[in-house]
């Protein structure tokens, strides 16, 4: 383990400077943030319930959450130096239960107390375990066959799509919680006769798709497809891999059945549906290349005009009734909240 780093303390630090000059430093020195594959990040839990009028009560935010391997191993709660080095315990226990880490840490940067989640010990540390120890620690009780799962799991990353979107701690646990019972299964090719496959068109008939192999490996199994869209343009053919449907229920059907309620498709255009950046536009976030050109399928995901939007979604209020039940898609989570926002002004 890394040796702890010296300090003195010459006036009362806050717990910002307790965490930059004390709590950073002993991560580094462990190897959170060098060693290949490891994160030190700041997590937002749940923004937590609405309240009305836009708020909500306070956030759930885990100060240190440590990544290793696409897993999320230990959460630490930060206080500063003047205060007891287990005053964060019972919030760093209660995050650890959300994001289902074995090991939650509390520190004041002097004193680090850890406990360990599944087995109950608990008590005083000298140092942060490096990537690989807690790792080690984690899953030590994991037979052979399982550890091998978990190794082939560990070598595909999470989605995140290019950092603009990460999984809700909920996703992230019940993705997990599938991951190890397929692990701890070891299952053999024949083990299952028949595989349902919801939502196919968005990977089983993806020649490219992470998860295409595991249809593959359980080839012997009947495997039915269900979709809603199973072949349109920009969409991958789904009929290609589980050939023609057996069954087909079309969309007029279901509403003339009564099933489905009928709609109307209104389309609108900006002045700015098609964008070349310049060097002239102010970048708010990130970085752009000179004479990079963007089109509607850009925007809102690689790109973010608010004023654009803003038009978007005054022209769409102006379109519904207000009375009637109006279902709008976005983007992304970030664009949806930020329609959110923009309805409610």
């Amino acid at each position: 383990m890394a040796a702890f780093p010296r300090w003195s303390m010459g006036t009362i630090m806050n717990e910002a400077e307790t965490r930059a000059e004390l709590i950073d430093p002993a991560l580094s020195l462990a190897g959170w943030g060098k060693v290949d594959g490891s994160r030190v990040r700041r997590e937002v839990i749940a923004p937590r319930r609405l309240l009305g009028g836009k708020k909500r009560s306070q956030s759930d935010i885990a100060d240190y959450v440590l990544v290793y391997r696409g897993q999320k191993l230990a959460v630490i709660e930060a206080k500063k130096v003047s205060l007891p080095d287990t005053e964060g315990l019972a919030q760093a226990k209660r995050y650890a239960t959300k994001l289902q880490t074995r090991f939650a840490y509390s520190t004041n940067g002097k004193g680090i107390y850890r406990v360990d989640m599944q087995t109950g010990a608990e008590g005083y540390v000298e140092t942060y375990a490096s990537p690989d120890e807690l790792w080690q620690e984690t899953f030590a009780d994991r037979d052979p066959a399982t550890q091998t799962w978990r190794e082939h799991f560990a070598e595909i990353p999470f989605e995140d799509k290019g950092g603009s979107w990460e999984a809700r701690y909920y996703q992230h646990n019940a993705i997990n919680q599938a991951l190890e019972a397929i692990a701890s299964g070891d299952y053999p090719a024949d083990f299952f006769d028949f595989v349902v496959i919801d939502e196919c068109h968005r990977g089983g008939a993806n020649d490219e798709s992470n998860w295409r192999g595991i249809l593959e490996y359980f080839s012997p199994a009947i495997q039915l497809g269900l979709t809603a869209t199973p072949k349109r343009k920009g969409n991958v053919d789904t009929y290609a891999y589980f050939g023609e449907p057996v069954y087909i229920y079309s969309l007029k059907e279901g509403i003339n059945d009564g099933y489905l309620t009928p709609f109307r498709v209104r389309q609108f255009a900006t002045t700015m549906d098609d964008y070349t950046y310049t060097a002239d536009d102010a970048v708010i976030k990130g970085e752009v290349e000179e004479g990079e050109r963007y089109t509607e399928d850009d925007f809102n995901r690689l790109i973010i005009i608010a004023e654009r939007e803003a038009y978007r979604v005054k022209t769409f209020m102006e379109l519904i009734d207000q009375n009637q039940k109006t279902l709008v898609f976005c983007a992304t989570q970030k664009h949806a909240l930020m329609v959110r926002d923009l309805i409610n002004l």
